[in-house]
């Protein structure tokens, strides 16, 4: 999410400083998350992907594939964010 500086280019500068701070931890707090689901993401492609090596039919290894190629992109497109 892209913050605005909601009080413009004319603003005194404790206006400033404690909007670029909280800018700041916001986004710092937005990467915290996003790299938390990436690791749970990956986590979980792994599982897949054993789940697919140990599969005992095709069906079930298909499954499991899907699933692991799908956390795998998800895990991906969230790491583009950071």
């Amino acid at each position: 999410m892209i913050m605005e500086n909601p009080y413009g280019d004319n603003v005194n500068p404790s206006q400033h400083a404690a909007w670029e701070h909280g800018h700041t931890a916001a986004k710092a707090e937005q990467a915290e998350i996003v790299s938390g689901l990436v690791g749970y993401f990956v986590s979980e492609s792994a599982n897949y992907e054993q789940q697919y090596l140990s599969g005992t039919n095709d069906s079930a290894r298909g499954s499991a594939l899907g699933k692991c190629d799908a956390f795998t992109v998800a895990a991906t497109k969230l790491a583009e964010l950071l």
